[in-house]
């Protein structure tokens, strides 16, 4: 391909073969010029400037001038016009002006300035660094008044998501009132940004994300206070009282953080009032560690959950990991006994295995017995387990005098292995639990003497448990007398290879012990290659809590290594080099974990060991296909972790320095290395260009003598071959109009694809339209408008990076053309207008185009960019607009509906009453017009699950009145639900002197509808009672709304009212039953109050229906008692609350309503108290009373 370079032309007639040497050149070079006139075009016009870095030039002579005469208007008009520039690099050199943009001169740093002469010319990109620059500017000039008019006038011309990097240099009160009066969400960044600045700020920011328990208040400022917990952290060091603060504000779901030890000390040391005061909220976020002995003395019963019902034994004893182990049965037992007024030990079931384990040994022994009664062990041979489970048998925690011959009675009588291994666990945790290391040598010498031959998974188990329990390596020579050889046993039988990871740390365990003895630990660690011979674990690190000794083992592995390599035997023989790769591969986890900036550890190498060295070398040299994934993994190993090896084993690899940044340091000390081998570089970039160093590489290459050029022509050359993997590097190497007109032929002027070469042309575009993402300048609008007839969604990535890149008022032309053109085109048209115009003139596009448009396709498009603009930026006009769209959406746009309810959460208080009861009209139309029924009421059902109680507050009475009307009792059943959650949420949690005014609406509507209609038939379906079920569904709906949320007694009071006055009881029994049950439960704080209320009742109840109907009152009430009904109840608590409650009232009805009760009831869970109840019962006269509890006592028999 014949194709010129200008811009890599231009740049080789610099003088100078590096950057450093033209850049010197060229301020040299405008440095001399300024000393003889400040006239830039005299410094441009010059011969020695190529006319293709003309404008580079120019930049960098207006910044020396700006710094030699901080008040001449030539440079900032220089600098303004870089400003504009789609160049990249031009407008990087602009940005840099600082005195442009800090306010020094102010006839420029001004509103009117640059709304007039930038903003509109500059790329949307450009225009957001230059805002962000002002804000870094002013801010470090502490100019927060001109910050705050650039805000403003920003935020009214491109709206306030632009303005915001802003608020960093404003005044803190404007930038508060900005956060909250706009509902801002800050990025990570700026937060950081001003919490560096103004730590107050940001906790009041913060704050703004608590949503408080009050239903008339609506919550649409979505910070998230769990994003920021290094900030948090951050506070207990400077502002423990504004941490305090927030985490008190959000106790219900406090941030999940956890203190390091040096903010631990602190808070401890500053804040520990406030751990006494409320430990809950902060014991999670401390190490336990770090809290003292004295100090969990004094918060450990506050940790205990105020209900007894949601006390969790192991949950309360893990506070106690680190605390002394003699006293932690007192303080739990003392603390238990200080909340509830209870002993623990009288309650069997919340006895756990942790909590035996701690107590003292007649009390464990005490209660071990009990365990054995009520929870027999039992043990499980299957074949399918794969742990032994040997904590929950009740034998262990007995004396070992009255169980280790017990035990070993069983197991030479077992002739299962699996259960064998079962009760030798058992004997060892035996000992473990009475804390009695003499029985447990017994135990180990009566293993090894009797049981040495068992199966592989016996002894792992075996081994298993001693590590779970004991602190092996600190243990006595006499235990490991015996374990040693339980080892060799194992390892001469082959039976440590059946569980790897068990048998390394026994064997980690041995050589730990041997080494603190300074004992030979050579037979341990040729037991210890052995195992990771088998390559079934990573890293051959072990000990590593102390690096010392890690380093010593690896280095004793890599001798018994260099005995075993050459070796014919298994697995060396077949998998040396793999196994080889594993040790070097922990050698240099040793240094990863160990290695850093703060240790004095020294690094490992290989280097470090001749023959590991030599080893290497060979199998890297060797040409044996099996090694080839081996040797892959090597040459990664080195590359990331051993870079000195790296360039001794490949001198010459491309790919290492450029994936590195290591051929940065040849450009700078030895660029002609470069060019000598350019060919191979120039490979290295085609077959990874998507690599960041990559695109590094050939951006640092455009300044260096004749490489660029070289690269350019074999790349052009390429092309020409059809060779596209090129396009890229020369899209980064040239002039973005340069690569416009390499890239113009090859895009194809047709408007369909070709479908029989699909992949070729996909792969094709996808090259074309990367470079244009990577090309600077952008490419030209109409070049992409050419890709778009092509292939529009490949071309969309590049179309928006244009757009961003492209002067502003270019693409506004550029959209408002393609916004006239065929669909697919049209839409690009639409997104980029709305990327980059101004607020007032998108607001007239987008309103123009909607009211010509007719695709619904664009429809949707437009609808979508005008919704998030009203909700980015709610004001009169985007509402004005906003409305106009929803009054015009037609029957066809029906599909937008539910994304339009969805906005409701977010829409501001001042638009939702208005927004909603359009939503509800363009239903309404939508169903005169011609739409289907059931979509009617989905739709209509759907908008009502967003009314809540704050809605409801902003909506104008008529219109609720109307919503009661028609939803209340709709006879559809898609509609019940929701219109009745409506009912109870939102109307009648109504702010405080609208209750009443809502309830008389609501009654109104009660005896105008309801009563004129029930027990009318529905037409269609005459068994059906349209107005009798939907009556029904609503009882139903405020019973599961009592269970699950606070509900207003005076509504049931209203309701029960109006039941007598216009249905009577007796037409729905259950339904004026489950009103009465309701009350009784809102007025009730424990289950035995709403029992001795309901027994008082039941008279009442048995006049009004008839006594003869007392087994159905009965039954309404045991259906309502559920496990939820009271929180903090289980189902089986509340049913006996209930029957006690019920007998307290001391009624005859009432108490044949707690013996029915009762009936269900079953001493299983709660003897005592069931038999207690049973005697009571036992002693009353009435025969029915009497034939139940008969009936009961007949039917009982033994499980």
């Amino acid at each position: 391909m014949a194709m010129t370079t200008p811009y890599l032309d231009a740049i080789q007639a610099i003088p100078g073969d590096t950057p450093g040497e033209k850049f010197r050149w060229i301020r040299n070079f405008i440095r001399e010029k300024l000393s003889v006139s400040d006239n830039l075009e005299d410094i441009v016009e010059s011969d020695k400037v190529p006319r293709m870095l003309v404008p580079l030039v120019q930049i960098q002579a207006a910044i020396m001038l700006n710094e030699k005469d901080p008040q001449n208007e030539i440079a900032y008009a220089a600098i303004a016009e870089a400003l504009k520039s789609e160049d990249e690099m031009i407008v990087n050199k602009a940005l840099q002006a600082n005195s442009f943009f800090d306010g020094t001169n102010k006839s420029i740093t001004n509103i009117r300035y640059f709304s007039d002469n930038l903003f509109s010319y500059v790329s949307l990109n450009t225009r957001a660094r230059i805002i962000k620059t002002l804000a870094l500017q002013l801010s470090s000039k502490k100019n927060s008044d001109l910050a705050e008019k650039f805000f403003v006038a920003v935020e009214k011309l491109y709206g306030v998501q632009q303005a915001v990097p802003l608020l960093l240099a404003c005044n803190d009160s404007f930038t508060y009132n900005k956060i909250v009066e706009k509902r801002l969400v800050l990025n990570r960044q700026l937060v950081i940004q001003i919490f560096r600045k103004n730590p107050d700020l940001v906790v009041r920011y913060l704050k703004l994300g608590f949503k408080d328990d009050d239903s008339g208040t609506r919550h649409f400022h979505p910070v998230n206070i769990y994003d920021f917990n290094d900030l948090l952290i951050q506070l207990i060091k400077n502002k423990l009282d504004s941490f305090v603060e927030l985490c008190t504000l959000y106790k219900k779901c406090p941030p999940v953080l956890t203190m390091n030890n040096k903010t631990a000390r602190i808070f401890l040391r500053n804040g520990r009032a406030y751990l006494y005061e409320n430990p809950i909220l902060y014991i999670k976020m401390l190490p336990l560690k770090k809290i003292s002995d004295e100090c969990m003395e004094v918060i450990y019963p506050k940790l205990f959950p105020k209900k007894i019902k949601e006390f969790k034994t192991d949950d309360i004893l893990k506070y106690l990991q680190y605390y002394r182990e003699d006293k932690k049965a007192n303080l739990f037992l003392r603390s238990y006994q200080q909340v509830y007024n209870k002993n623990i030990l009288d309650e069997p079931k919340k006895i756990t295995v942790n909590l035996l384990k701690i107590l003292p040994a007649e009390e464990r022994v005490r209660q071990a017995r009990i365990k054995m009664t009520t929870e027999p062990n039992e043990i499980n041979c299957n074949d399918e387990i794969d742990q032994v489970n040997y904590v929950n048998c009740w034998d262990c925690y007995l004396p070992v005098e009255e169980s280790l011959p017990q035990f070993k009675e069983e197991i030479s009588k077992e002739s299962e292995m699996k259960c064998r291994t079962t009760i030798a666990c058992e004997m060892i945790y035996c000992c473990h639990v009475n804390r009695d290391d003499k029985s447990l040598l017994k135990v180990l010498t009566y293993l090894k003497n009797r049981h040495s031959n068992e199966q592989a998974w016996f002894i792992s188990q075996v081994f298993q448990t001693l590590l779970n329990h004991y602190d092996l390596p600190h243990m006595g020579d006499e235990y490991w007398v015996i374990l040693r050889k339980m080892i060799s046993s194992a390892h001469m039988r082959r039976t440590l290879r059946s569980n790897i990871q068990t048998s390394v740390s026994i064997v980690e365990a041995a050589i730990h012990h041997n080494i603190l003895q300074n004992k030979n630990i050579d037979v341990l660690i040729d037991i210890l290659v052995d195992l990771n011979s088998t390559r079934k674990i990573a890293y051959w690190n072990i000990i590593q809590k102390y690096p010392q000794c890690e380093k010593m083992c690896l280095e004793a592995c890599i001798n018994v290594v260099s005995q075993k390599y050459d070796s014919n035997l298994t697995p060396w023989r077949e998998d040396g080099a793999g196994i080889l790769f594993d040790l070097c591969t922990s050698i240099y986890h040793f240094n990863k974990t160990h290695v850093n900036k703060h240790s004095h550890i020294k690094r490992m190498t290989i280097a470090d060991y001749p023959w590991l060295l030599a080893t290497v070398e060979n199998i890297l040299n060797m040409g044996r296909e099996s090694n080839v994934y081996i040797r892959q993994n090597l040459q990664n190993l080195f590359m990331k972790n051993d870079t000195e090896l790296y360039k001794r084993f490949w001198p010459d690899d491309k790919k290492f320095k450029i994936l590195t940044g290591e051929v940065f340091n040849i450009l700078k000390r030895n660029p002609k290395d470069i060019l000598t081998k350019w060919r191979d570089y120039l490979n290295i970039c085609k077959d990874h260009w998507h690599k960041y160093h990559m695109r590094m590489f050939i951006k640092a290459l455009r300044w260096y003598k004749e490489i660029p050029i070289k690269f350019a022509k074999q790349c052009l050359q390429d092309i020409s071959k059809n060779e596209m993997d090129c396009l890229n590097i020369l899209a980064i190497l040239v002039h973005g109009e340069t690569f416009s007109k390499i890239i113009e032929p090859l895009i194809s002027t047709s408007k369909v694809m070709d479908v029989q070469h699909e992949d070729i042309n996909y792969k094709f575009i996808q090259r074309i339209t990367s470079g244009m993402r990577l090309a600077n300048p952008p490419v030209p609008l109409t070049m992409l408008s050419k890709l778009c007839n092509l292939d529009c969604l490949s071309a969309l990535p590049a179309f928006t990076n244009a757009c961003r890149r492209t002067n502003a008022m270019t693409v506004i032309s550029f959209s408002r053309i393609l916004s006239t053109q065929r669909v697919a085109v049209r839409k690009h048209g639409i997104r980029s207008m709305y990327l980059v115009a101004s607020r007032e003139y998108m607001i007239r596009f987008l309103r123009v185009q909607w009211e010509s448009e007719q695709n619904h396709s664009i429809r949707m498009i437009l609808i979508f960019q005008i919704m998030q603009l009203f909700i980015t930026e709610p004001d009169s006009t985007t509402w004005s607009l906003f409305c106009r769209v929803i009054s015009t959406l037609t029957v066809e746009d029906e599909k937008i509906l539910p994304k339009l309810f969805i906005t409701i959460i977010s829409t501001p208080d001042e638009y939702v009453a208005d927004y909603f009861m359009l939503l509800m009209e363009t239903v309404t139309r939508f169903e005169r017009i011609g739409l289907n029924i059931k979509q009617v009421v989905d739709h209509i059902s759907h908008l009502l699950s967003f009314l809540n109680a704050a809605i409801c507050n902003l909506l104008p009475e008529y219109f609720i009145k109307d919503l009661i009307r028609k939803y209340i009792f709709n006879q559809d059943v898609n509609m019940y639900k929701s219109s009745n959650i409506f009912m109870i949420v939102a109307l009648f949690p109504a702010k405080k002197g609208k209750f009443d005014e809502r309830m008389n609406l609501f009654s109104e509507v009660f005896k105008e509808i309801v009563a004129s209609n029930w027990n009318v038939p529905h037409p269609k379906h005459r068994r059906f009672y349209p107005m009798n079920n939907a009556f029904r569904r609503l009882t139903d709906i405020i019973v599961t709304m009592t269970i699950f949320m606070k509900v207003d007694e005076r509504l049931v009071d209203r309701l029960l009212s109006m039941f007598i006055s216009i249905l009577e009881p007796q037409k729905d029994p259950r339904s004026y039953l489950q009103l009465v049950y309701c009350k009784e439960k809102i007025s009730s704080t424990t289950p035995k109050e709403f029992g001795l209320n309901v027994g008082r009742r039941i008279d009442e109840l048995a006049k009004m229906f008839s006594p003869f109907l007392m087994f159905f009152i009965i039954d309404v009430l045991k259906s309502m008692l559920v496990s939820e009904f009271f929180t903090g109840y289980d189902k089986e608590d509340i049913e006996f609350d209930v029957v006690e409650g019920l007998l307290e009232a001391g009624i005859n009805s009432a108490t044949l309503v707690a013996v029915k009760l009762f009936n269900s009831l079953t001493p299983n869970e709660q003897p005592d108290r069931y038999d207690k109840l049973m005697r009571i019962f036992f002693e009353y006269e009435s025969p029915m009373v009497k034939s139940i509890v008969n009936d009961i006592i007949n039917n009982t028999c033994i499980d």
